[in-house]
């Protein structure tokens, strides 16, 4: 589910210590920079600056971070700073949930997106999903190459929204990006490989105007949000993040829409197993 909150860049930076994860009375929060031209933050909970989260930039994800449930106070400076705050804000958390808190869009609109993960990964698959959070990019399709805009396997994904988490076999697979509703590729992908045992969130962040907002091109990141430890038992999450390069400003859509290939392609392994099958 995504909460949608106007209160800056705050929401994005809300955490704590790192501690042990899973307790009843505790919510697994990580926290990302998303905001292209936001400034680096320092972030304060009830009033204690977070070490960890001190000169955060852009394009930056937290580990995930263990609180206790319920409303915490949080106060986000700029880096170096104690008074003023951008926002001084309560936020609550439910007990034995996970969440990813972005802040997005440039500051003018910054928004704060509030999204909940449940990775459930198996030793012998993978799960893959994207999450589309450059507010000027547009809607995207991923479909097999040369396939009609009918055949699309993810069709209008647009901006805040994430995909649910897919199970795929691990694999390389050869997909396209284009823009929603036609036949025009954005991107040509790659085969692309994923791996069995790791479920993952590919985030797409950055601008796609031209030129970028706060010189920020559209990017991909990919965090790893569970690692399998055996066949149907799954390790606590574990936060992972690389970008994945910056696209040319011209372009509409983010390179690291890759990951999206990955998570449509259990999809159209099945549908190439059945078209080998009529042959």
């Amino acid at each position: 589910m995504k909460l949608f909150r106007s209160i800056a860049a705050a929401a994005v930076l809300a955490a704590a210590a790192v501690m042990p994860a899973n307790a009843a009375d505790e919510a697994l929060v990580r926290v990302l920079h998303a905001s292209p031209d936001a400034p680096a933050v320092d972030v304060w909970l009830d009033g204690t600056k977070v070490d960890a989260l001190t000169n955060v930039p852009f394009a930056t994800i937290s580990d995930y971070l263990s609180i206790p449930a319920g409303s915490h106070q949080v106060a986000v400076y700029a880096t170096g700073t104690d008074s003023s705050p951008v926002i001084d804000a309560e936020l609550e958390f439910a007990a034995g949930t996970s969440y990813t808190v972005a802040a997005t869009d440039a500051v003018a609109s910054i928004d704060a997106q509030v999204i909940t993960d449940a990775p459930a990964p198996t030793a012998d698959a993978a799960q893959v999903r994207v999450v589309h959070f450059s507010a000027d990019a547009p809607e995207v399709d991923v479909a097999p190459d040369r396939a009609a805009p009918a055949d699309a396997i993810v069709k209008a994904l647009e901006y805040p929204n994430p995909t649910d988490y897919l199970t795929i076999p691990a694999d390389s697979y050869d997909l396209e990006v284009r823009l929603a509703g036609s036949e025009t590729v954005a991107l040509q992908l790659d085969p692309v490989t994923v791996e069995a045992g790791k479920a993952y969130t590919v985030f797409a962040i950055g601008s796609a105007a031209n030129p970028p907002v706060g010189e920020k091109a559209i990017q991909a990141l990919v965090a790893v949000d569970a690692t399998a430890e055996a066949p149907g038992e799954s390790l606590p999450p574990t936060s992972t993040a690389a970008p994945i390069g910056d696209a040319p400003a011209t372009s509409v859509l983010p390179a690291l829409l890759v990951a999206l290939a990955a998570a449509a392609a259990f999809v159209l392994s099945l549908r190439l197993r059945r078209a080998d099958a009529r042959r």
